[in-house]
């Protein structure tokens, strides 16, 4: 399961934020209002996070990748790779 989550912020406070998780092959899109006030957006894809600022009057685009799971696995009479699962967010207001 790959965890996502994401916030608008004003001066680095969270002022609205989404999250979700996904397993699988799913691909999950939708839209939403930009809170006016925000100058700032943060956000994690897997275990891959990362802090933008911008000017709440100019457009403000961003995309993040990240992945969970992946190598090792678990080993008792046999051995079982964990599933890697990756995601990309993608912003464009």
């Amino acid at each position: 399961m790959l965890f996502n989550q994401w916030s608008w912020t004003q001066n680095g406070v969270a002022i609205a934020s989404g999250s979700t998780n996904c397993s699988g092959d799913e691909t999950l899109s939708g839209t939403g209002v930009r809170p006016a006030n925000a100058n700032g957006f943060s956000a994690q894809v897997g275990t891959n996070s990362q802090t933008w600022t911008f000017d709440p009057a100019g457009p403000f685009k961003a995309s993040l990748s990240g992945s969970a799971g992946g190598g090792g696995g678990h080993c008792s009479l046999v051995c079982i790779p964990f599933h890697k699962e990756s995601g990309k967010l993608t912003v464009d207001s």
